[in-house]
């Protein structure tokens, strides 16, 4: 588009932003690097342009002015493996209508983390930039020679002291000085050159300023950008150094060598200061980075003073700062950077789950964010959508059974750390409340308000969505990519489980395996019944026969569910809707075990089941254990006698199994094949398809539906 400026009819500008982009997408997509050996690495896409493109005429003068940032994708195969893609990108920070070809600055990401991926990003850097530099150079005179036709003046409207002749491609210097200059939030220095480092002047330098806030203390921020765990964490790379802890004096290499330098101030938890220099800068240029921490009510602010920085680079050190310091160190440990992912978000009661863009934000204290690898889908998730939970509140991300990585944590939390493999817990455990300490239940008092509302122990919400907070559900909210819980409510586990498997323990696998080994506490030669052949009743059968019980009894209305009770563990099954005319499911088991069981366990959530269940137990000394959660409003009722002659009716949250102090070691009895979780999965389901898991779980032939984010 051309457009002329009213005040100046001479001047015009043409905008060329779109013919830009297929410019960068013809020129650069494809272009090719190789190794001797095969390895290689592409262009694959042109992901980003980011800037502004115009050629104007300026009196009778054709000049370019444009100043883009530029990100590629690309793509690497080795020849070590050829089956295995590397993935990473490659960002211009900059280039200006005055960037000369040997200024032009590139970033290499290579996403994968393993050793192959430095060699991957060696190759890039050496064989790839030099023909993308190249490339990048010839931008501004095709820019102009494609986009000057249409926007020269007539000749007898050239009134400037310019010439006819100045209507050819202006691809001089002296055009570009013509041009107004670029703009930047820095402070430029004297246009003579400072010594900086050794004396020797390297170049033109200006002053960078920045202030960011982080959500911790000034010791935990000073400790993070100078412990060597911390640095390789936010770096993604070990650190070189010469000396740890660092001192005044000592040198280091960060990002595979690409940024070194050398501290010359450290004063512990308010400042550090640093001789600090890209890679590509020229031999001995450094500039100073003054860093001054100042400690506010709750969060700290990283007071920033970046002198000796090349001018033409102020763009380059500050985008890579924000980027690949300030952003990484919040990601990493929950400082203060929010994440965008998707989530399956429940907007009302007896819709479908809607797959949205959430943003989550970073853990606060005490609290932590991990990446969700896989979750399980339970009745009681349908249960709260169906609308007939009283405690269902909308709109909410579901999910309760949820394992995966830890990616940041809160001031304060100490059980589990950043790399950990973990299980949510909708039970938490804090072991400081009156519960906790009591020893006599795995119950916790100490979020059970706020996880009650939907809510993080603050009051607040971390998810956001169109504008909305979201609410959390059971303290967990494992329908999304990424979830912040208590650090009550978390624990790490055995790194080499799989998520699909470590998932399912979170509720259904140990709810049952626990009301078996730890509520009812099982003996060898007790008789069991179950009432429900479902996730849970199954696993009820597991820690019965860990516990060498003598008959244990399935019963279920569904015959398909035969079958998996003897898989499990089962000695007999009963469909309770096929008995004989007059008798009972009471009467039946009475008979079957001489007088009536040791233990039941009712996994129906039906209140006569329930009934029947208690009934079914030996007098003197049966104990029947509720395990399904019944419907809102309903009621258990018994004749008295039953309970005065001996009979015991409890009831069991998670199978009584303390989350943060025994999940583990449940993760090790499946690990020693002690407990069955694989045969648990009959159903796999991406996140997009988790509406059609909940289908799936109404059908008898569903046992557990898991789904991968």
């Amino acid at each position: 588009m051309v457009v002329n400026n009213p005040n100046n009819w001479h001047w015009v500008d043409k905008n060329c932003i779109d013919w830009s982009k297929q410019y960068f997408n013809e020129h650069l997509v494809g272009t090719k690097a190789s190794s001797d050996d095969g390895t290689y690495v592409t262009v694959d896409s042109v992901s980003s342009l980011e800037g502004d493109v115009e050629v104007c005429q300026r009196k009778g003068k054709v000049i370019s002015l444009f100043d883009l940032r530029i990100i590629m994708n690309i793509v690497g195969v080795s020849v070590v493996d050829p089956e295995k893609t590397f993935k990473g990108s490659i960002t211009v920070p900059e280039l200006a209508y005055d960037t000369e070809e040997d200024e032009i600055q590139f970033d290499v990401s290579i996403y994968n983390e393993d050793a192959d991926s430095e060699k991957m990003r060696l190759l890039a850097k050496k064989e790839l930039l030099p023909q993308l530099r190249q490339k990048l150079s010839k931008f501004g005179p095709d820019l102009i020679s494609t986009n000057s036709k249409d926007i020269q003046l007539e000749s007898d409207k050239v009134t400037s002291s310019y010439t006819r002749e100045n209507q050819s491609q202006g691809s001089s210097k002296s055009a570009e000085k013509a041009a107004p200059a670029k703009s930047a939030s820095s402070t430029p220095s004297s246009s003579t050159p400072k010594p900086i480092a050794d004396g020797v002047p390297r170049y033109n330098t200006s002053t960078l300023h920045l202030e960011p806030t982080f959500n911790t203390t000034a010791e935990q921020l000073y400790i993070t950008l100078l412990d060597r765990e911390r640095i390789g964490a936010w770096t993604r790379s070990a650190p070189i150094l010469d000396a740890f802890p660092p001192k005044e004096g000592s040198e280091f290499k960060l990002f595979g060598g690409s940024i070194s330098g050398k501290f010359t101030k450290l004063v512990p938890n308010e400042h550090i200061t640093q001789l600090w220099r890209l890679e590509e800068w020229k031999s001995g240029h450094y500039a100073q980075l003054d860093i001054s921490l100042k400690q506010g009510a709750g969060e700290t602010t990283m007071v920033v003073k970046w002198t000796g920085i090349p001018v033409g680079e102020e763009d380059r050190v500050r985008g890579n700062f924000e980027e690949y310091y300030i952003r990484s160190i919040k990601i990493t440990f929950g400082f203060g950077a929010p994440i965008t992912c998707q989530a399956a978000v429940a907007w009302e009661a007896g819709k479908p789950l809607s797959i949205e863009e959430i943003t989550v934000d970073p853990p606060k204290a005490h609290e932590v964010r991990f990446k969700v690898y896989n979750t399980g889908v339970c009745h009681t998730d349908a249960y709260t959508l169906s609308g007939v939970d009283p405690e269902g509140a909308f709109p909410v991300i579901l999910g309760h059974e949820g394992a995966g990585v830890v990616e940041s944590v809160g001031e304060g939390v100490e059980n589990v750390k950043v790399g950990d493999h973990v299980v949510a817990l909708y039970t938490a455990e804090c072991r400081k409340c009156k519960f906790c300490k009591s020893g006599k239940t795995n119950l916790c008092g100490s979020v059970r308000e706020t996880q009650g509302k939907g809510v993080m122990p603050d009051g607040t919400s971390r998810f956001h969505c169109k504008g909305k907070d979201l609410l959390h559900f059971m303290g967990c909210s494992t329908f999304a990519q990424y979830t912040v819980v208590a650090d009550v409510s978390i624990v790490a586990v055995n790194k080499t489980a799989g998520f699909d498997k470590t998932c399912l323990l979170g509720c259904g696998i140990t709810t049952g395996y626990g009301a078996a080994t730890i509520t009812a506490d099982v003996q060898e030669g007790d008789n069991v019944a179950v009432f429900g052949g479902g996730c849970v009743g199954l696993s009820v059968v597991q820690g019965a026969k860990e516990r060498k019980a003598n008959k244990i009894i399935v019963v279920d209305i569904n015959d398909k569910k035969a079958e998996w009770a003897e898989k499990f563990g089962a000695t007999d099954f009963v469909n309770s809707a096929k008995l004989p005319e007059g008798t009972t499911i009471v009467q039946k088991l009475i008979e079957m075990t001489d007088g009536g069981c040791d233990y039941t366990f009712d996994c129906t959530g039906n209140v006569n089941v329930m009934r029947d269940a208690l009934e079914a137990c030996h007098k003197g000394w049966g104990t029947s254990v509720i395990i399904g959660v019944a419907a809102a409003g309903k009621e258990i009722a018994t004749r008295p006698f039953q309970l005065v002659t001996g009979r015991v009716w409890k009831g069991a949250a998670f199978g009584g199994v303390k989350g943060r102090t025994q999940l583990p070691g449940i993760v090790d009895d499946y690990l020693e094949g002690k407990l069955k979780v694989d045969d648990f999965i009959t159903h796999r389901h991406k996140l997009d398809k988790i509406n059609t898991a909940f289908d799936d779980m109404h059908k008898g032939d569903c046992i557990r539906a898991v789904i991968e984010l």
